[in-house]
């Protein structure tokens, strides 16, 4: 009964939010409803925590004394794509479409922040993991290997980079880094904890239901 509560208070805060045609539609199947608030929690989930680690910037520029603008920057270009992939799944209600694209929105916006801010020794390294993880479960088996594979190519990439001391870019200074890091990691853990939690609350109510219908099934029979 708690699991139920649990899931059923989670669907009703995350379907206001699906597309009015996943929303009206009877012709979903099972796997395509978790894929939909999966990819809707996700989005929902990145931009408050665009929001918040945008509010933590600011504070620390200020206590801190350090230049924040550069990442500031950064945050707020990573929020106005997230917030565009959003409208196009609220618009198109192209479920692979808007996975794909969201997909590779965050892969682009990870190597490009990684290229800006150090490459092998940036901060941002660590989102390397979330990508192929946000992959999976809102794109599919496919979709995940793809972005696990880029993953890899980058990470060695950069590595080899690293290995034979090529220059790479730093936009960021020194003293933000330390603070930087820290955020990004916070940001990495919870990204990952808010896909999993979702995914298994929505796989528990799926196989209540199943349950139910198959008692139902006994019962009539």
């Amino acid at each position: 009964m708690k699991n139920k509560t649990r899931a059923s208070r989670l669907i009703k805060a995350i379907d206001p939010y699906l597309p009015p045609s996943f929303r009206e539609s009877t012709n979903l199947s099972l796997e395509e409803l978790i894929r939909a608030r999966v990819l809707v929690s996700i989005m929902l989930s990145a931009m408050i925590s665009v929001v918040f680690s945008m509010i933590v910037m600011g504070i620390s520029d200020k206590a801190s004394g350090s230049d924040f603008s550069n990442p500031l920057m950064m945050a707020a270009i990573s929020g106005v794509v997230i917030v565009f992939d959003y409208v196009f799944f609220y618009k198109s209600g192209r479920l692979d479409a808007s996975a794909i694209l969201f997909s590779f929105s965050l892969f682009l916006a990870t190597v490009v922040s990684i290229i800006l801010t150090g490459g092998f020794d940036s901060p941002v390294r660590i989102m390397l993991i979330c990508i192929p993880v946000i992959a999976f479960l809102v794109g599919g088996r496919q979709e995940g290997m793809y972005n696990a594979a880029l993953s890899y190519v980058v990470g060695i990439v950069l590595l080899l980079l690293r290995v034979y001391d090529f220059p790479m870019m730093q936009v960021l200074p020194d003293s933000v880094l330390p603070y930087l890091s820290g955020i990004i990691w916070l940001l990495a853990i919870l990204v990952i904890v808010v896909c999993l939690y979702v995914y298994d609350v929505l796989l528990e109510e799926t196989r209540d239901t199943i349950a139910d219908i198959s008692q139902a099934n006994e019962a009539s029979s």
